[in-house]
């Protein structure tokens, strides 16, 4: 459960119309709230609560639809978003956040649907939120032995079709492990820029500038950040000390072990964390070209790059799928698109907006960019191919289709090339997998593959 104690509105407001724009119009919700934080000039008090809000109500989605669904005389998907959110919000405060008082949860929700909406539905909204909370503690969620996908459904809120998938492929202990972390809240994990610190420096810089941190269990270079100022205000940050990046993520980075001097490809760069990763591993030296279909997205990379002191990334737009180079490289890394199953702990909204259809579509493309990427490197060079996703349509199956159509590549076992800690993720077939679960890492897959000479 979430706390909080709650500041005063426009927040909820805030936070109502940027449910009601997620559901209507496909928006991005870590998009959303930093255009809205920023337009706004919210306190970092009223920031953390909208943040609380907005991806509490999104994790939590299918748990407060059936919970409201026994209250309301009218079904959900009937309401408008905005009744529908306006619900969601009051149920949310109810039900899930141990230190608002059930007073203020409901009379702050009815009170928004004054302002937002006519009488009625000021009306409607205060009778549903004042059946649940009267009656909740008497309504008992489905139960596991009963039907274990509606239990999983509901209770951890997941899409019916995610939580059917997984439960064939992995079994109910660790479906229900995944859909548990897929619920928590995000560690804030960062990488030593290697150029101008060690982890343990970094550490204790950030110590000096009052953040509390430990070392990361994994990676060498990560550091777990438990508390600290907003980030842009430290002196670490703003000198390149250091970047935001997942356990995992950086793990991804060592499967590449790029070497001084050479020439890298990062074929789908953007926002640069591990075109950022190789640079510092290569000591700022050789060239290591940052492709990326979407110039904004680019600029992100450049921006990185700069705040990190970094000479040797070149950045350039273009498609993964069709681009053109004149010279080889020794090493390339697609860290390619895909269906970010493997990290919806980040962004819950994405447990909405995503089908089982996705799979196959970013299958289809991750394939493509293998297929035409892989021409550009030189014999003997590696190719490593990395997905935040969970599933196998876009990891082990993409990989084994690869290397059908494409003979002169074999696969490196993952492990030679991780932390000796960190060697638990090495699967049998060489690759790399990490899981939303009790490790606190994202999902990642990973696979090295090298072009015979």
């Amino acid at each position: 459960m979430l706390t909080s104690t709650a500041p005063k509105p426009p927040v909820r407001k805030l936070a109502l119309y940027m449910l009601c724009r997620l559901e209507t119009t496909g928006a991005f919700v870590d998009q959303l709230i930093a255009s809205i934080t920023a337009a706004r000039g919210l306190s970092s008090q009223a920031r953390a609560f909208l943040r609380e809000l907005t991806y509490g109500v999104l994790r939590w989605r299918n748990r407060l639809d059936w919970l409201l669904a026994h209250y309301s005389d009218r079904p959900l998907e009937t309401l408008t978003p905005e009744v529908r959110n306006l619900l969601r919000l009051g149920a949310y405060q109810l039900c899930m956040m141990d230190r608002m008082p059930s007073y203020a949860a409901v009379s702050e929700t009815v009170g928004l649907a004054k302002q937002v909406g006519h009488v009625g539905i000021a009306a409607f909204v205060n009778a549903v939120l004042r059946s649940l909370e009267r009656k909740r503690a008497s309504l008992a969620l489905p139960r596991p032995d009963d039907d274990l996908i509606s239990h999983l459904t509901i209770t951890q809120s997941h899409p019916y079709w995610l939580v059917e998938r997984w439960l064939a492929r992995h079994g109910p202990q660790h479906t229900t492990a995944i859909c548990h972390a897929n619920n928590s809240l995000p560690p804030l994990v960062v990488r030593a820029n290697r150029l101008r610190t060690t982890s343990e420096g970094l550490m204790d810089a950030l110590s000096a500038e009052g953040c509390q941190v430990e070392r990361c269990r994994f990676a060498p270079d990560g550091v777990l950040l438990l508390s600290h100022p907003p980030l842009d205000r430290l002196r670490c940050y703003v000198e390149g000390r250091f970047t935001v990046q997942d356990e995992a993520a950086i793990l991804c980075g060592y499967l590449l072990d790029p070497q001084p001097g050479e020439r890298l490809l990062d074929a789908c760069a953007a926002p640069g964390g591990k075109a950022t990763h190789a640079v510092e591993v290569m000591g700022d030296t050789g060239e290591v070209v940052c492709l990326e279909q979407s110039r904004p997205r680019l600029g992100l990379v450049a921006e990185n790059g700069r705040r990190l002191h970094l000479g040797s990334l070149q950045c350039r737009v273009g498609d993964a799928r069709t681009v053109k180079f004149d010279q080889p490289f020794d090493r390339i890394l697609v860290d390619a698109p895909c269906s970010g199953l493997g990290v919806l702990r980040r962004h819950p909204d994405a447990k909405w907006r995503k089908g089982p259809e996705l799979i196959k579509t970013m299958a289809g493309q991750q394939i493509a960019i293998l297929h035409h990427v892989s021409r550009f490197l030189k014999p003997g060079g590696t190719l490593v191919y990395v997905t935040c996703s969970t599933e196998p349509e876009e990891n082990q199956q993409v990989i084994q289709t690869f290397l059908t159509a494409h003979p002169e590549y074999q696969v490196v076992t993952a492990a030679e090339y991780l932390p000796s800690a960190a060697r638990i993720f090495a699967e049998a077939g060489g690759w790399f997998q990490t899981w939303p679960g009790p490790e606190d890492l994202d999902g990642f897959f990973g696979a090295r593959l090298r072009r015979r000479a």
